[in-house]
């Protein structure tokens, strides 16, 4: 059985044979679309046990955040423990993605249910079935973004349902108004009294985080509820290493929406998907260059102060 097609076969030839392709062409053909198609089809024919266009036996995501596709990817459910996409999300169609961040994203937002009854996380975007180009993103081609809306809490730290649309926080963490799909029209709803729910926000990060068949590349989020967030972590006595991720991680994008009504969560390459073209873009950072080769430790994260910390926040 083999590692990547989880069932009894003989795929090794195929396997070296799209392996060699992505390095020995020269980087320019590479790029091209006939190429990359190419090798597409090289993967999903020759790592099936039943012909050229077998479906393979594990999901790929191919190429970068901008321009990649996503081979054979798994539809994660409308709603499980812990989570669910709001009924205006669902028909964009897009919660496709890997077999190993699926499972990732389930168990993250199971930990956080068991940990906060009653706690659920809208969750948005991912990408369309077999990826590419998604309406209202730059990103989400490869099945590798993911989109979740912050959780809220009402006056006296509750928990609320997700509503309608997403919520745009303040600087504060208040609800200020509502944020609806790429498209849409907000509700004709008053804005709920909510704030920002840092402790839930928080519980998921570190889930995420931890858990093993998924690394975080970056959390893309308005810098103001990433500074609530960390000095959460800050009173909650999270380690420095913790505080090291955090600070590292949680960045407001400069080319795009200040990320005030959701967290854009990218997930790094799998390490078995980049031989076959999986693309990681972005800063060689010290935490990319141990998930290259080896699983997460506990203590491998540099030791750092937390005022430290934070002033790469500001």
């Amino acid at each position: 059985m083999h590692s990547l097609q989880r069932r009894s076969g003989a795929p090794g030839k195929g396997l070296r044979l799209a392996k060699a392709l992505w390095r020995w062409c020269p980087r320019p053909y590479l790029d091209s679309p006939r190429i990359g198609l190419a090798a597409l089809v090289l993967f999903w024919g020759t790592t099936a046990c039943t012909g050229v266009f077998a479906r393979p036996g594990t999901s790929l995501s191919f190429g970068d955040h901008a321009q990649g596709r996503l081979l054979s990817g798994v539809q994660l459910p409308f709603e499980g423990m812990g989570y669910q996409v709001p009924p205006a999300w669902r028909s964009r169609e897009a919660v496709f993605t890997t077999e190993q961040i699926a499972a990732g994203l389930l168990r993250s937002f199971a930990a956080v249910a068991r940990l906060h009854p009653g706690a659920v996380a809208p969750l948005g975007d991912l990408a369309h079935r077999g990826g590419g180009p998604a309406m209202g993103h730059a990103s989400h081609c490869s099945g590798r973004d993911i989109d979740i809306f912050f959780y809220a809490v009402d006056e006296r730290g509750n928990s609320l349902s997700p509503g309608p649309a997403m919520l745009k926080f303040n600087r504060e963490g208040r609800a200020v108004a509502w944020s609806p799909p790429h498209g849409a029209l907000p509700p004709r709803l008053p804005v709920p009294v909510a704030w920002f729910d840092k402790v839930r926000t928080l519980a998921l990060l570190r889930a995420l985080f931890a858990d093993p068949s998924i690394e975080v590349q970056w959390v893309f989020i308005q810098r103001d509820l990433a500074k609530l967030v960390f000095h959460q972590a800050v009173f909650e006595g999270e380690s420095a290493d913790m505080l090291a991720r955090l600070a590292e991680l949680l960045r407001q994008p400069g080319d795009s929406a200040p990320h005030d009504d959701h967290m854009h969560v990218r997930i790094y390459c799998d390490p078995q998907h980049r031989a076959y073209g999986c693309v990681d873009r972005g800063p060689q950072r010290w935490l990319k260059k141990h998930w290259k080769y080896l699983r997460p430790r506990s203590g491998f994260l540099p030791s750092l102060d937390p005022a430290v910390a934070m002033s790469a926040l500001k």
